[in-house]
């Protein structure tokens, strides 16, 4: 299973459509290799979304990601985890333990709420 992450500063970059810097793990029963750390040139979503489908991307963790961003991915039959924040190797970890969305630490500023998102209750996740 391959997990991208658009970066900037070895964190998750705080908006999915501007973002230029992407990881590409490959996670393969808990144990994590890098694959590739890639510039994304393009600037078109439906671009940036062929761009990771060819990487074989299955999900992507993200910050704040515009719905046709996420219609873009998700057509393509790659997961969206949106609203994530933090170190990138962290998340990564957290992600293989399960427990991503589960941690506050992780919810980006605005969607935190009482220990849930609100961006989950309202459907938005």
């Amino acid at each position: 299973m391959n997990l991208a992450i658009p970066t900037w500063n070895n964190r998750v970059s705080p908006v999915f459509d501007v973002a230029a810097t992407f990881r590409v793990f490959s996670i393969e029963a808990s144990a994590v290799r890098v694959l590739q750390h890639i510039v994304l040139h393009q600037t078109s979503i439906e671009a940036r979304a062929d761009a990771l489908k060819r990487l074989e991307v299955d999900v992507v963790v993200c910050g704040t990601i515009s719905r046709a961003a996420r219609r873009a991915l998700t057509q393509r039959k790659i997961e969206v985890q949106p609203h994530i924040c933090g170190d990138t190797e962290a998340v990564v970890e957290s992600y293989i333990q399960g427990t991503l969305e589960e941690e506050e630490r992780f919810v980006m500023p605005g969607c935190g709420w009482g220990g849930r998102s609100r961006c989950r209750r309202r459907g938005q996740r």
